[in-house]
């Protein structure tokens, strides 16, 4: 299981799941810096588009970066 090995593990979950406003872009800033650390940044990407996940740091994406990524899945694009 992937999540075995995910740098995240043991983060403080607001950390990739922050609300909106003062201060949310630098703490997304730090949950992909984690992410690009992250040897299973790859699947965590792929359970995210996989399982529509829309809000949240996954995979070092933010959801709207990721809105590319879920766009294609829905269309029968992604692998």
């Amino acid at each position: 299981d992937w999540v075995v090995d995910a740098k995240c593990r043991g983060e403080d979950v607001n950390l990739f799941h922050p609300e909106k406003g003062v201060g949310m872009i630098e703490l997304q800033g730090r949950a992909v810096a984690i992410c690009n650390l992250c040897k299973v940044r790859r699947q965590c990407l792929e359970y995210s588009v996989k399982n529509l996940e829309e809000i949240g740091v996954w995979g070092g994406y933010t959801s709207r970066q990721r809105r590319y990524f879920r766009n294609r899945y829905i269309n029968g694009e992604w692998p």
